[in-house]
């Protein structure tokens, strides 16, 4: 009976976990990354997608840790991007330091000392919007670690992971709106997250092994 029970929750969950699948994808520069002339600015990025690979619709979390020493430190990050190598079809902030309303609206292009600038670029870019004194007053980099979530739905199916093509933008400027024009422009190392469902399915598998190996060992 047990093992003819452990089949069915087997047969189970091969068959209903892989509808719930997700394939997360995770992208590091800095840390362990050299970046070319100290171009990460001291700070270290990671860039997830987490959304089913087959499919076009993915939440993009963009993590910032800060410097804690260097020329960007006592800056703010005022821009913050994104890219995967194509098209972008929409994309939406969803989260990001101080809420989303402290930040621009959504436009595809790249960084610049200006900031965002829309383009042919298929980057999705986000500034801060200045207080009332026109200074910059959120994400400070003083070693904090902070994180900006876009929902996001591709052109066209799936992730591109060629890593030179995935990308990360950050800009640095100082309180007073000098224009510091720090930018962290970086492709990233690839690290791939194992799909959920098949974790589950193995230790689903491991247990059945386990439990029909007990039951044989206790058979006279």
């Amino acid at each position: 009976m047990k093992k003819l029970w452990m089949s069915v929750v087997i047969a189970v969950a091969f068959v209903a976990l892989p509808g719930i699948a997700h394939a997360d994808a995770v992208y590091q520069v800095g840390g362990a990354f050299t970046c070319p002339m100290n171009s990460c600015l001291g700070g270290s990025y990671t860039l997830q997608f987490v959304g089913a690979n087959t499919g076009t619709t993915f939440d993009v979390t963009l993590t910032a840790t800060t410097p804690t020493s260097g020329a960007a430190f006592g800056d703010f990050i005022t821009s913050a991007e994104f890219g995967d190598g194509k098209g972008i079809a929409s994309a939406s902030l969803t989260s990001a330091p101080g809420g989303v309303g402290a930040w621009g609206t959504t436009v595809f292009g790249n960084l610049s000392n200006a900031g965002c600038s829309s383009g042919l670029a298929p980057n999705a870019c986000n500034n801060q919007v200045l207080n009332g004194l026109g200074q910059y007053t959120l994400a400070p980099a003083n070693g904090t670690m902070y994180s900006w979530t876009w929902h996001v739905v591709f052109s066209t199916p799936g992730l591109d992971l060629n890593e030179a093509d995935i990308h990360i933008g950050l800009q640095y400027e100082n309180g007073a709106n000098t224009s510091n024009g720090l930018i962290v422009s970086e492709s990233g190392v690839s690290t791939h997250v194992p799909e959920p469902s098949s974790l589950l399915l193995l230790g689903v598998g491991l247990c059945g092994i386990v439990c029909l190996g007990g039951r044989k060992l206790i058979v006279p």
